[in-house]
């Protein structure tokens, strides 16, 4: 410009951004082979692009949208893409991460038993490969995720259990049969429905199709009698336990039922005096215990039912005193106690010259006396 007028130019500079690596993968996750799409929307006008897809290829595409191919074996495979872009700015990378799944799975495992008697636990270790989602079926209406599972039987009967695996691209299954056999009826009934100690139970047993039976009554003793008697040496509740062995498949079957023995009574007394002469009076005092009736044989022929009766002894001699006590199921116990019941002495003598005309007179003396060990002469 000057004052004459203004004259004006126009020209135009380039300023170039430096570039940003933007990409990204239509998915995460899929199944091998996955021809996987990528779109590249990187920024800043690069000049050149260089891909590493992770799996040893690489590449140079500038495309928008293009697609690669990735392959895994028997296992996941992560990938990690990476892209560098480049102009005469500078340069960037950006990185992504895929998972490639196996397109192939294996179910495949083995188990603890396939044939036994209800219940029946079987043990299922799995040995599956490739799969990343487990499913069983044991055929009897139970199902379960558990990668190695054990699962009880209950019942008899022919169970096919299927095992399902799935990795998100294929599955597969596999059936494997178990058989539970039935085990045996096993039951038995006792009478009385109680007895005393030491008397005996008679079991019958009840049992269908059995190869032996084997009896534990709960107090150490045991049988393998069919129906045995078994009688206890104290008192309790006990309990019975009937095994018994099938005679078509040897599966065993087990049963136990209590049985009571009553409370026993314990008879006991105290007898004082236990010795003296005749007539003897006898205070008996009734230390039993655990009883509702007694009854005393004074063995002299008399008899009492009091509690804690006073006999006297009337004649001389020795006397087995017994006590039987009785509670109210009928258990009886007896004690017995000797009383020794003295004579007493009979004095008797004779004399000769009772009468005489002159003194002095000598008198023999003959001692008649019967049951005595002590004398004592008076002669007036």
């Amino acid at each position: 410009t000057n004052f004459c007028g203004v004259v004006t130019a126009t020209d135009s500079v380039q300023v170039m951004p430096e570039p940003t690596s933007v990409f990204g993968p239509a998915f995460d996750i899929g199944c091998s082979p996955w021809p996987l799409e990528f779109a590249n929307n990187s920024l800043g006008l690069p000049d050149s692009y260089f891909w590493d897809f992770g799996d040893g290829t690489t590449g140079t595409l500038g495309d928008s949208l293009f697609v690669h191919t990735f392959t895994t074996g028997v296992n996941d495979t992560t990938y990690t893409i990476m892209l560098a872009v480049e102009n005469e700015c500078g340069q960037d990378t950006s990185y992504h991460t895929i998972t490639v799944l196996p397109n192939q799975v294996n179910a495949f495992y083995n188990t603890s038993v396939t044939n036994g008697c209800e219940p029946l636990v079987v043990d299922f270790t799995q040995f599956s490969t490739g799969a990343t989602f487990f499913s069983w079926d044991f055929g009897d209406g139970n199902t379960s995720t558990v990668y190695s599972p054990t699962h009880t039987f209950t019942n008899a009967g022919t169970y096919n259990v299927s095992l399902f695996i799935n990795d998100g691209c294929s599955y597969d299954t596999t059936t494997v049969t178990i058989t539970v056999n039935p085990s045996p009826f096993v039951d038995f009934t006792s009478t009385p429905d109680s007895v005393c100690v030491n008397e005996p139970f008679q079991f019958n047993n009840l049992s269908v199709g059995l190869a032996s039976s084997t009896w534990d009554f709960g107090d150490g003793g045991s049988s393998i009698l069919n129906s045995p008697n078994y009688a206890y040496t104290a008192t309790g509740t006990y309990q019975v336990t009937l095994t018994g062995v099938g005679l078509t498949n040897g599966c065993q079957a087990t049963i136990t039922h209590p049985v009571v023995v009553s409370v026993q009574p314990e008879a006991a007394f105290l007898a004082v005096p236990i010795s003296g002469c005749m007539p003897l009076e006898v205070n008996f005092t009734n230390q039993s215990v655990n009883f509702t009736f007694s009854s005393w044989d004074f063995a002299d022929g008399n008899t009492s039912v009091a509690v804690s009766p006073t006999h006297t002894f009337t004649q001389a001699g020795t006397y087995s005193v017994k006590l039987l006590v009785e509670n109210a199921n009928g258990c009886q116990d007896s004690v017995s106690q000797v009383i020794t019941v003295y004579p007493v002495p009979v004095a008797d003598f004779a004399i000769t010259n009772t009468d005489a005309c002159y003194a002095p007179v000598l008198v023999n003396t003959t001692n008649n006396s019967v049951g005595a060990i002590g004398y004592e002469w008076d002669f007036d």
